[in-house]
C-alpha cells in the first residue's frame, strides 16, 4: 500500500505549497491518486492554519 500525507502537522510558513483548504486538499489528493496512493492521510487545519479536531472542519477536509 502507498500512503500519502498531504499536510502533517506543518504550516504555511514552513512550506508555503502545504495544501490547508478543502479545494487545496481536493487537488493534492487527486494528484497523489493518480501517481499511485492508495490511502491519504491529512491533517485539518483552523482558520489559523493550527491542527484541528473540530468536528465541522474534519468533514469539510473528508468530504
Amino acid at each position: 500500500m502507498l500512503q500519502v500525507c498531504l499536510n502533517g502537522a506543518g504550516t504555511r510558513a514552513e512550506c508555503g505549497h502545504l495544501p490547508m483548504s478543502r479545494d487545496e486538499l481536493a487537488v493534492a489528493a487527486k494528484q497523489a491518486v493518480a501517481a499511485g496512493a492508495e490511502d491519504i492521510h491529512l491533517h485539518p487545519k483552523n482558520l489559523d492554519g493550527e491542527d484541528t479536531l473540530e468536528g465541522a472542519r474534519q468533514h469539510r477536509a473528508r468530504d
